[in-house]
């Protein structure tokens, strides 16, 4: 059978504060570099001196704390929980596993099988997937042909029976702790036994003056759903392009909202509901348009209670590797690949249903295997990604944690290989461009929701690595001032690497 494999409880508020003398003598007494001071003077004169302000650097290989400001209280993570989430993932799941995505056939029923794989069908991967000799970057629409293409191959005339089978996961698509308001955003896209195109339709609207603009088709095509159309099409010097798209709440009923004043050519993004459903209706109307019957009651998920499913294996069997997923979670700080990490944990460990509670469950153990000693009142998980407020962990327990895989000859280079590269890659790639990181490799995860900003991850130069988390809470700045400090923390600490090798250079 063909596959198709991808390559790729807060601190009480106070002033930011620290004990010059606790920071600036190691154990036993002898003076350490001066990091902790010029860290505690980035922090005294930015703008977040009122935020409650983290930071621990260890010093790799050794574990020896270099800084710690705050560092053993609990902070609020935001993305930064991807890195116990994809850790956990390396360490439960191992650097060799695979999401895989099957089609069988038995009679004239049709099952597709899925493992939770957020990769399936996402836009951006499939822009670097190669079908054959043909040249990398297919569309979502070659993507489901692959599927009716391959069903239409059994010489089916009619589909009694077209069932998505999303049973490795649970049924609770949305996380309690997210904000009902956002919903419709990607970046709270419904998580499913059967992710597709990232759990999103997109559309690309078209300014028609003096009437409502022309919404166009939605990618994947879903042309029966008909949006409800209350946008404008001002096209004035002073009109903008501000058009958005609602989803009624446990429905794919759209409505379209704001103004477009030019062709959309970055789509409007919005989340599907039931995306495991909604598969099987986008394709059953496409085995429908190669003239096979297929009844309306006929594209269904399984029943919970269905035993499991059989027949023979027809079509691709798509196959994402574990490692393309992580990239996305960390490189790409996605959250949906984060959330299906998360639950894919759960069923690994429990062979239930994946669920947020397993997930959470598993990754608390995979801490306590790591980190033998971990206080568990540092820890508190409620989701994958970093949405949920709920979720604790202290920069000191996520420097220990981010060490515990640089240390692992067999998990190292899987877990540094999808952080995003400060200069060069991901929500990095904007970053880390101060002179004194000339030379130097940034490897680290960002995260920000409202008030929250954090930055942990590796810095290695001239053979040497630290670990560093810098985690900011109750802000009132901007997250581009956050930003802007935790750049120039990871470049004192760059700074103090090159002194510290000069040092030894000349010993």
């Amino acid at each position: 059978m063909p596959s198709i494999v991808r390559r790729p409880h807060l601190p009480p508020r106070c002033p930011v504060a620290v004990l010059l003398l606790a920071l600036l003598l190691l154990p036993g007494g002898v003076r350490a570099s001066t990091l902790p001071a010029e860290i505690d003077r980035i922090l005294r004169s930015s703008e977040l001196s009122t935020a409650i302000c983290g930071v621990s650097v260890l010093e790799s290989g050794s574990g020896r704390p270099l800084v710690s400001i705050r560092a053993h209280e609990s902070f609020i993570p935001a993305s930064n929980m991807k890195l116990l989430t994809t850790g956990a993932a390396l360490h439960v799941l191992g650097p060799d596993f695979a999401f895989r995505t099957r089609l069988l056939r038995d009679g004239d029923r049709i099952t597709i099988i899925g493992d939770g794989d957020p990769a399936f069908g996402d836009p951006d991967l499939l822009a670097m997937t190669t079908l054959g000799e043909a040249d990398p970057g297919i569309c979502v629409e070659t993507f489901l042909d692959l599927f009716v293409t391959a069903i239409a191959g059994t010489g089916l005339t009619r589909v009694g029976g077209l069932i998505v089978d999303d049973r490795v996961f649970d049924r609770q698509f949305v996380h309690p702790e997210w904000p009902e308001d956002q919903l419709n955003r990607p970046y709270c896209a419904q998580v499913c036994g059967l992710n597709v195109h990232l759990n999103t339709l997109h559309f690309f609207p078209r300014p028609l003056p003096p009437n409502r603009p022309e919404i166009g088709a939605s990618v994947p095509r879903t042309s029966w759903l008909s949006p409800a159309n209350s946008a404008t099409s001002v096209t004035g010097a002073k009109a903008e392009n501000t058009a958005w798209i609602a989803r009624r709440p446990g429905t794919n009923r759209l409505t379209f909202y704001g103004n477009v004043r030019h062709a959309y050519r970055v789509p409007i993004q919005v989340t599907m509901h039931d995306p495991a459903q909604l598969f099987a209706e986008i394709l059953a109307d496409r085995l429908r348009a190669r003239g096979i019957d297929v009844p309306e009651d006929a594209p269904r998920v399984a029943d919970a209670a269905a035993p499991p499913p059989s027949g023979e294996p027809i079509g691709p069997e798509i196959v994402s590797p574990l490692a393309v997923v992580l990239a996305r979670a960390n490189t790409d700080s996605q959250n949906l690949h984060a959330e299906a990490i998360f639950k894919r944990i759960g069923h690994a460990g429990t062979g239930r249903p994946g669920s947020w509670s397993d997930g959470a469950a598993l990754v608390r153990l995979a801490a306590h295997e790591r980190i033998s000693d971990m206080p568990s009142e540092l820890l508190i998980i409620a989701d994958g990604s970093g949405l949920a407020r709920s979720n604790r962990v202290s920069p000191a327990l996520l420097t220990r944690w981010i060490e515990s895989f640089v240390n692992d000859e067999r998990l190292a280079d899987p877990f540094l290989a999808s952080l995003a590269v400060g200069a060069e890659t991901g929500t990095l790639r904007d970053r880390m461009r101060r002179p004194a990181l000339r030379g130097v490799t940034v490897q680290a995860k960002t995260g920000y929701i409202r008030g929250v900003s954090c930055l942990s991850g590796v810095i290695t130069t001239n053979g040497e690595r630290r670990v560093f988390s810098i985690m900011f809470n109750q802000m009132r700045a901007s997250n581009a001032v956050a930003k802007d400090v935790q750049d120039r923390i990871v470049a004192a600490i760059a700074e103090d690497m090159q002194r510290s090798a000069l040092r030894a250079g000349s010993d």
